[in-house]
């Protein structure tokens, strides 16, 4: 049983391998990302603190979705909604530029309608079929997923 067992642990082994290595890769052909690997409408979930002190009382939640459309070119515009500490925040627009490395990393700055900036890091997957990110800015801890429709 044992035996059994570390065979079927090195077949998982090597399956997760696989696919870290390229199963699931970025690109079809093995040439990585550019701007236009972001491309199309993509639905997104993201959720995160606002940290405004040390105590558990100073981090507000928040939690938003909504659509973006990439116009594969670093530029992109999108629309959501959400809520901050448990009150609605309504819909809002947005616009953003990024920038995408070989490697399917990069980063994305949103402007919101009043001129305000957030930044994060992005993390491409499957021909940019998948985009996982984080916020990059100071007093914030936020995180999401976005993926293309």
């Amino acid at each position: 049983m044992d035996g059994r067992i570390l065979r079927i642990s090195a077949r998982m082994g090597l399956l997760v391998l696989w696919l870290l290595l390229g199963g699931c890769g970025s690109s079809a052909d093995g040439a990585g990302c550019t701007a236009a690997t972001l491309k199309g409408s993509y639905v997104y979930a993201y959720d995160g603190f606002q940290v405004m002190g040390e105590t558990a009382a100073q981090r507000i939640p928040f939690a938003f979705a909504g659509r973006d459309i990439w116009h594969g070119d670093g530029t992109m515009a999108g629309t959501g909604s959400g809520g901050t500490n448990g009150v609605p925040d309504g819909v809002a627009s947005y616009t953003g530029t990024y920038s995408l490395d070989a490697d399917c990393t990069g980063s994305l700055i949103y402007t919101d309608g009043s001129g305000h900036a957030t930044h994060w890091d992005l993390y491409v997957l499957n021909n940019g079929a998948l985009i996982s990110y984080v916020q990059t800015d100071a007093g914030f801890v936020a995180a999401g997923t976005e993926q293309r429709q």
